[in-house]
């Protein structure tokens, strides 16, 4: 695109009337041949810029890694292989969600390779692209402005701002190094390890009678602790997932949670997996270990984002009773507040704690607390409101009895505890070899 000076712009208006000044021949002659000359400087001037515009280059990584919610800078090179370029503005084009500090940059382009890099704060989790960069430049007689726009196709990868919650992570994996969380774990384990002659003393349980009647004495198993133990987290990614909790969304606070327990799983030599669902099952990442492993759960969970749709705890567990088939700890951050069947719920999460460990994480809301908490009602509407909270809030506590008396550990907590409160209970877990 090619732009005019202010000059250039100037005296193609005034030239029309500076006609009527000129009364001789002579005069207009070189009137004419003045302007003649000024469209030929004109059009050399683009033909010149044109071709130093040719000799400019941008190039960019293929993606990049940003957090949200915090300023990162996204770095450019420009080659140049003509003579400097003076006053050129750079400007970048980029979604509203990744918040340019300044979208647009004045500097000198010198000859060869230069760096330059824009500050961008994002709001919003996901992949974004940025697609083009657009250059202005004058000319070399100054006479016109060029403009064009080179392809970059940057993808931008942001993730959860993880800063805050890591604090809780570094705190916890300190003092188990230190030895401040007793590590001395309790129980036989699980995991077979061989055949022995009978103690006096042993369980009846250990007893293996195939090998005693081969034998033709007692013959007890030994089991160790087990090395390496599943760990799941299942998210809720429903409608219910969208509620906003101190302007934070729920689902935002299940995935921090969930990458920091992977983080943590990981450095206890556990196998790490996750599960996102909604209606359907829409993510499943078996657990294994390895930093590789951890990085793919994080890609298949770091874009997640609330849907329009119910939960369908039917189809999860079916999901789950034919994927997962070894004993499991499985953590579900969910909400079970606004269930229309519980009863079928509870039917069927007591099926599945039969074979695996369950624990199910809510985050507490304004619209289930005792009718006495927070501030009085003082209009009709403040107190069916409140009778709808505390109404709900009784109904927590009986399904929290119901879930406990089948095995299932049901807490509804802050957002801000959320993390510590499960880091928690999964180290107190693998040191009780509950699962």
């Amino acid at each position: 695109m090619i732009v005019p000076n202010r000059l250039i712009f100037y005296l193609s208006i005034i030239s029309p009337f500076t006609i009527l000044f000129y009364q001789s021949k002579v005069s207009l002659y070189c009137y004419f041949s003045l302007i003649l000359l000024m469209m030929i400087a004109s059009i050399f001037d683009i033909i010149w810029g044109k071709r130093k515009l040719k000799k400019l280059d941008f190039t960019a990584a293929s993606s990049v890694m940003l957090k949200k919610d915090l300023e990162n800078n996204i770095e450019f090179i420009i080659t140049n292989n003509s003579d400097e370029f003076k006053e050129t503005k750079i400007k970048l084009l980029a979604p509203e969600e990744l918040c340019i500090k300044e979208s647009i940059i004045f500097t000198n382009i010198p000859k060869g390779k230069n760096s330059f890099s824009y500050t961008v704060t994002p709001t919003k989790r996901g992949d974004f692209t940025l697609t083009s960069i657009i250059v202005e430049l004058p000319t070399p007689l100054k006479l016109w402005k060029l403009k064009k726009t080179f392809s970059i196709n940057l993808s931008c990868k942001v993730y959860p701002n993880l800063n805050k919650e890591k604090s809780d992570f570094v705190k916890l994996l300190a003092t188990i190094k230190n030895g401040s969380v007793l590590q001395r774990f309790t129980g036989q384990g699980r995991e077979f390890d061989e055949l022995r002659e009978y103690v006096n003393g042993d369980p009846f349980n250990i007893i293996s009678w195939k090998a005693t009647a081969k034998k033709g004495r007692p013959i007890t198993k030994k089991f160790k602790i087990e090395s390496t133990q599943d760990i799941y987290t299942i998210i809720d990614t429903s409608r219910l997932s969208k509620q906003l909790v101190d302007d934070v969304s729920v689902l935002e606070n299940y995935i921090k949670t969930s990458l920091i327990l992977g983080q943590l799983v990981q450095s206890q030599d556990d196998a790490y997996g996750v599960v996102s669902f909604d209606t359907n099952v829409n993510t499943f990442i078996k657990a294994n270990i390895g930093k590789e492993h951890y990085n793919l759960c994080r890609e298949s969970i770091y874009k997640l984002q609330p849907e329009d749709y119910n939960q369908d705890f039917g189809n999860l567990f079916s999901f789950i009773s034919l994927h997962i088939r070894k004993r499991a700890l499985l953590v579900f951050l969910t909400d079970i507040t606004e269930l229309i069947d519980n009863e079928n719920f509870l039917r069927n999460i007591k099926i599945l704690s039969r074979k695996h460990l369950c624990l199910i994480f809510s985050i507490v809301n304004k619209h289930s607390e005792p009718f006495f908490s927070g501030d009085q009602p003082i209009t009709e509407d403040m107190l069916s409101d409140k009778l709808a909270s505390h109404i709900n809030w009784e109904n927590i506590v009986i399904t929290k009895q119901k879930l406990y008396n089948i095995g299932v550990n049901f807490k509804v907590i802050s957002a801000d505890k959320l993390n510590s409160a499960l880091l928690n209970e999964y180290i107190q877990i693998k040191k009780r070899q509950i699962l």
